[in-house]
């Protein structure tokens, strides 16, 4: 199925509502592409079963959609996307209930200044060796998971921005990493539910502000855990000049690792550690194979402080040390 402009049109379509209630085995393209003209959606409705195993499932490219919603199952068979979203496509309002599923591509792909307003999950997105969701030079502004979300890892975010990232006391987002951030900003990023990694390799982490061994520097305005952040490596990995400003913990943090790791390795010699506020509310608990908090500071420059304050009957338990400076 192809609604699509041709190259030298400049007008106006507009689709009021697609709706799939069956079965497709083929790709769904909608979008005004290459041309200069627009494409309108308001309601793009799957219920039924959408699967290829030769191009991308849906691919909505250049194109403006008021809602779009999946009840049913979106299949990328083999080395394709279930979802594209790209060429400055902006999505209202994004609801998925169903499954959107991937082999060896992303489950969703987001790229190319393309924007969501509000990405809601309450079903599963999952790819078997990519990533659930990788969002790539993008906006998204409200991001709400209470469903799962699986991949190689969870979600990356790169060259990205989002003012609200929650995933609900229903949510679980696992990988080798849950969620990477890579030259991101978010402006409010709470965990209710679970978010989770399962590799061992010091350098992954359920989440990563900044990406490890890499120049990404990202940022979370507002960090608040008041749910459960478990890993076989670290539970949160913030690398050398990226920054959480204010970190919140009310949870539980369980790692094989470090609970949290602010990291400079040796390939930055110039890198600033920034720990931001770090504020362990009464009850929340971190514990550590290693370090609770472990500051791994490698390079002769100072380490910016904002203050650790550990309130009562708050733990910080590490089998090395609960708080560690190296």
């Amino acid at each position: 199925v192809a609604v699509e402009h041709d190259r030298g049109f400049t007008g106006t379509i507009t689709v009021n509502t697609f709706e799939n209630t069956g079965q497709v085995n083929g790709i769904i393209y909608m979008g005004a592409g290459n041309s200069q003209g627009t494409f309108n959606i308001d309601n793009f409705i799957n219920s039924g079963t959408m699967r290829n195993d030769i191009d991308t499932v849906v691919s909505m490219s250049n194109a403006k959609i008021k809602t779009f919603t999946n009840h049913g199952l979106i299949d990328g068979l083999k080395n394709y996307n279930s979802l594209n979203i790209s060429r400055q496509s902006t999505v209202e309002n994004f609801n998925n209930i169903g499954t959107i599923q991937a082999d060896n591509a992303n489950g969703i792909d987001i790229i190319e200044k393309s924007t969501i307003k509000n990405f809601n999950n309450s079903g599963l997105i999952q790819s078997s060796n990519r990533f659930g969701i990788s969002q790539d030079r993008s906006t998204m502004e409200n991001f709400t998971n209470a469903g799962t979300i699986l991949g190689s890892s969870g979600i990356i975010f790169f060259l990205s921005t989002m003012k609200t990232f929650t995933n609900t006391n229903q949510g679980l987002i696992s990988g080798n990493a849950g969620v990477i951030l890579s030259n991101t900003n978010i402006e409010n990023f709470t965990n209710k539910g679970t978010i989770e990694s399962t590799s061992s390799d010091k350098k992954n982490a359920a989440i990563i502000v900044g990406k490890n061994g890499t120049s990404a520097i990202s940022t979370i305005n507002n960090f608040t855990n008041d749910g459960t952040i478990t890993s076989k490596s670290n539970g949160i990995l913030v690398e050398a000049d990226s920054k959480i400003e204010t970190l919140v913990n009310k949870g539980s943090i369980k790692a094989d690792l470090d609970g949290i790791i602010f990291s400079d390795y040796n390939w930055k010699p110039n890198s600033k550690i920034d720990l931001g506020s770090i504020i362990l509310e009464s009850g929340s608990s971190i514990q550590a194979g290693n370090n609770g908090i472990n500051i791994e500071h490698t390079n002769s420059n100072p380490i910016v402080v904002g203050g650790i304050e550990v309130k009562q009957d708050a733990v910080v338990n590490g089998d090395n040390a609960g708080i560690y400076i190296g």
